[in-house]
């Protein structure tokens, strides 16, 4: 019965964990698309692009081919601190739960087997006791 119980509320506490990891996901995942919608309006085509750039930052013929920096990407880089962080919060309060659980299943483990010693013992003094009807019917 203990192990039940005690397997209960691991299993309890490991979809706890699962939901808080699915949501980080989700929500990591909702943070993307959110800056690919704000990144999307700003990449103007070719025409509209205002002409501040200079001759000299011109490519040459000879120059090899470099990674565009994206600005979403670093943007979204600088926010993510702060996703991080509140993350880290919930993982905190997540595990603090756990504790608390941990805790109650030790207590709850604690107070059943103080209760299955006494059924023992009430069990134990039953047995070496016969009752009176079992003496009448010998």
């Amino acid at each position: 019965m203990n192990l039940l119980i005690i397997g209960g509320l691991f299993a309890l506490g490991v979809v706890a964990i699962l939901g808080a990891v699915l949501l980080g996901i989700s929500e990591q995942r909702r943070e993307n698309t959110r800056a690919t919608a704000v990144s999307a309006p700003a990449s103007l085509p070719e025409a509209d692009r205002p002409a501040s750039a200079s001759p000299a930052a011109a490519p040459s013929p000879v120059s090899r081919p470099t990674i565009p920096l994206d600005h979403a990407s670093t943007r979204l880089l600088n926010e993510e601190a702060p996703a991080h962080t509140a993350l880290d919060g919930q993982f905190h309060e997540l595990a603090d739960e756990i504790r608390e659980l941990h805790r109650q299943a030790w207590d709850l483990e604690q107070r059943l087997s103080t209760l299955t010693s006494t059924v023992n013992r009430i069990e134990r003094l039953q047995n070496g006791h016969t009752s009176i009807e079992e003496e009448i019917s010998r």
